[in-house]
């Protein structure tokens, strides 16, 4: 049977590129995801909980104004991107990689200039302490450096995953071998802590930067200096408004991602650390989840661009079904060995919730195995439909977030996360079905 399945995977172009490029970000998103493990670890161990706290509090301020302010523009170059390539228009591509380049650099600048103006009065409107609200502005100036979102949609569309994975193992080696320079030193200070995140995070976005630069000379249809001359104008419109409603569909999902330590820290400031560690350790899931997402959305945008769109609803829900195959028993593993190695790694406050861990690792798990059903919604051009489910999910979890962590807790987080990813999956499976073409004659590429 194995056999056999290799062998389809083998001589199939389709599901061979998928698996090909799969296993290369498999390789950066699983080494950096433990090295990251390692690194919480340390930090947890030097700074304590009030100080890791603080640390994680600072760190989720600059990326919720960086996911508000700096575009991404990554998947609007893929989009568009692809349907030059498959028109085999090359000087279109030339003014697409140069609007995604404007975007992130115009928006990085606006971003960090915005983050470090309001941070003082940010951090005195929640109560900050002049700690969080100095390391808060160290993590902002790193923003005007989160220029690479184009770098990522060029090596993702010219199937280069095997650099993206070398330069996240690269900024998570840094992070973890520092932190335990700290640790040996017995270094605790906080500030440091934060300069070597904002360093190694700067290095890393120069490094993807020079790696699409080195793959844009190598392609023998690109070039730097045409891009450079390319004209804007025809694409500029399109471009801007799909980057436009993409970000507001990112930055509305930034309750889910960031609002939630805030959340908890109106409640209990020592169950923020908690809770970030159990975020970090949900984590080894989403790198498990990371290498479909990012290698599916050049390939759904491919197949959108040639208009076969039920090969694409028939990849997404292969694909739904073997992450779940996977992520269960993974969860069932984690659970049985958290209690011990909560307790030993971490301490006791981090052991006693075990149990909220293994919930949150099950509601993980179905939200990771759906994971394509985003590429596929924005591969389909439907980011302003995205913002709206993405607003309407998000506006609900807030809410129910607010009112029963103030009753239960912790745990009230966690369900209010559960209603969240039900309502955003299954309000974009409706919008997908109801595009899929209803003629049993359309022309199909045999993927399965």
């Amino acid at each position: 049977m194995i056999r056999n399945l290799i062998r389809k995977i083998s001589t199939n172009p389709f599901w061979n590129k998928l698996f090909r490029n799969m296993f290369s970000a498999t390789v950066g998103e699983a080494g950096s995801a433990v090295l990251t493990v390692l690194t919480t670890i340390i930090m947890v161990r030097v700074l304590g909980d009030t100080q890791y706290s603080t640390f994680v509090l600072a760190q989720a301020y600059m990326n919720i104004i960086d996911g508000l302010i700096n575009f991404q523009s990554w998947a609007a170059v893929i989009k568009f991107g692809a349907e030059r390539i498959a028109k085999d228009d090359y000087d279109g591509l030339h003014s697409i990689i140069k609007l995604g380049t404007i975007v992130d650099l115009s928006t990085a600048f606006a971003g960090m200039i915005i983050a470090l103006f309001i941070a003082p009065q940010v951090g005195h409107l929640l109560g900050w302490n002049e700690s969080l609200i100095i390391c808060a502005a160290w993590f902002s100036m790193e923003i005007v450096f989160h220029f690479s979102g184009t770098s990522v949609g060029v090596l993702r569309l010219f199937n280069r995953f095997n650099l993206v994975a070398v330069q996240k193992i690269v900024v998570a080696s840094v992070k973890c071998i520092v932190s335990f320079v700290f640790l040996i030193n017995k270094i605790t200070d906080l500030k440091s802590f934060v300069i070597v995140y904002v360093v190694a995070d700067i290095i890393g976005h120069l490094l993807l930067t020079a790696m699409s630069v080195y793959v844009i000379r190598k392609e023998e249809n690109l070039s730097l200096s045409g891009i450079a001359k390319a004209p804007t104008k025809k694409y500029s419109k399109k471009f801007w408004s799909f980057a436009f409603w993409s970000n507001l569909a990112t930055s509305i999902d930034i309750p889910v991602k960031q609002f939630d330590v805030f959340i908890m820290s109106v409640i209990s400031y020592e169950m923020v650390a908690v809770y970030k560690v159990y975020k970090q350790i949900g984590n080894i899931l989403v790198e498990l989840s990371v290498p479909i997402s990012q290698s599916i959305m050049p390939q759904f945008s491919e197949l959108v661009a040639y208009g076969k769109l039920k090969e694409c609803y028939s990849v997404m829900e292969k694909l739904h079904k073997s992450i779940l195959y996977l992520m269960v028993p993974c969860t069932i593993i984690i659970t049985a060995l958290s209690p011990k190695l909560l307790f030993v790694l971490f301490g006791e406050l981090y052991a006693k919730y075990f149990y909220i861990l293994s919930i949150f690792l099950f509601v993980r798990s179905y939200a990771l195995s759906y994971t394509a059903v985003h590429q596929l919604f924005t591969s389909l051009g439907l980011v302003r439909e995205d913002f709206y489910i993405t607003g309407t999910s998000n506006i609900v979890y807030v809410i129910v977030a607010y009112f029963l962590a103030k009753e239960i807790g912790l745990l009230g987080i966690v369900l209010a996360l559960a209603l969240q990813v039900m309502l955003s999956i299954n309000l974009k499976k409706v919008k997908i079905k109801k595009m899929l073409p209803s003629s049993d004659h359309e022309q199909t590429a045999q993927l399965s």
